[in-house]
């Protein structure tokens, strides 16, 4: 689907969208905290935040690699893997650190991923920041 747009919209719409959908997807998982939500809920939240992780990860991508200079893409291709690699072993030992810490503390599962939804929702505003000042028409 993100091959398909590419060639039909720009980069700062493909972010923006891909954030939008990651944003309402976030915001569906949270609403599971709640226990009168029925976990099936939980099938579209990620579906739904998978469509905009698949769209803005490559759109970053494919970004990156436009404004490489030539004969840097190979620095540019392994910084994207570095980074990549890196937010995701940075988010799952936050997250672990996080429900462990206010387990210590007493506190329950749902107060962690309250917290932990909660600072995905800063993270994304912190990207929506981050592609209006580079990307922006």
């Amino acid at each position: 689907m993100q091959a398909w747009l590419s060639h039909r919209i720009s980069v700062y719409r493909s972010l923006m969208i891909g954030m939008v959908t990651i944003v309402v997807g976030i915001a569906l998982c949270a609403t599971l905290i709640n226990p009168d939500t029925p976990f099936w809920l939980v099938y579209i939240a990620w579906g739904i935040g998978g469509i905009g992780m698949g769209m803005t990860f490559n759109t970053v991508v494919s970004a990156a690699m436009n404004f490489t200079p030539e004969g840097k893409e190979g620095a540019t291709s392994t910084a994207n893997g570095i980074a990549g690699s890196l937010s995701i072993g940075l988010a799952a030992g936050l997250g672990g650190a996080i429900a462990n810490h206010v387990q210590f503390f007493g506190g329950s599962l749902s107060d962690a991923l309250g917290i932990i939804w909660l600072m995905a929702g800063v993270a994304c505003l912190a990207c929506f920041y981050i592609v209006v000042r580079r990307f922006s028409i």
